[in-house]
């Protein structure tokens, strides 16, 4: 496995900056749980408002699940650093670009890795069924 070391200092500085935009993501997280609850609590009765209400609602939720995914992704990236693995590809085990750990400090895979994965994805096509004649 390639290895990566890095100065007490910069861990330090990793880990500072991992922390600040988990806790941004929280905040984000915690707010949209609240204007949630509001929109629950909120009785609009049979009223044109109430779809207006449902479709923020599921906006809300899908904005949720993205933040939630992201805040794990800082989780995860703040415990490959305090177990030395940050900067470190998880699927070849090669170092990370510096480029991209400084566009994308949360980053588990090489470009080189992602490009495959996501070449991959595209390349799955979604169920469908078939009509037959």
């Amino acid at each position: 496995m390639a290895t990566q070391r890095m100065t007490k200092v910069k861990t330090n500085k990793i880990l500072r900056i991992l922390q600040e935009k988990r806790n941004k993501i929280m905040k984000r997280i915690n707010s949209l749980e609240e204007k949630a609850k509001t929109l629950k609590d909120k009785d609009y009765g049979n009223h044109l408002a109430d779809s207006d209400s449902e479709e923020l609602g599921r906006m809300n939720g899908t904005r949720l699940l993205r933040l939630q995914k992201q805040l794990r992704d800082f989780e995860e990236a703040i415990e490959r650093v305090r177990t030395g693995e940050y900067g470190i590809c998880v699927i070849c085990e090669e170092p990370i670009s510096k480029d991209r750990l400084q566009i994308k400090p949360e980053a588990r895979l090489c470009v080189k890795c992602k490009k495959a994965t996501e070449s991959h994805l595209r390349k799955r096509t979604p169920y469908t069924t078939q009509v037959r004649a």
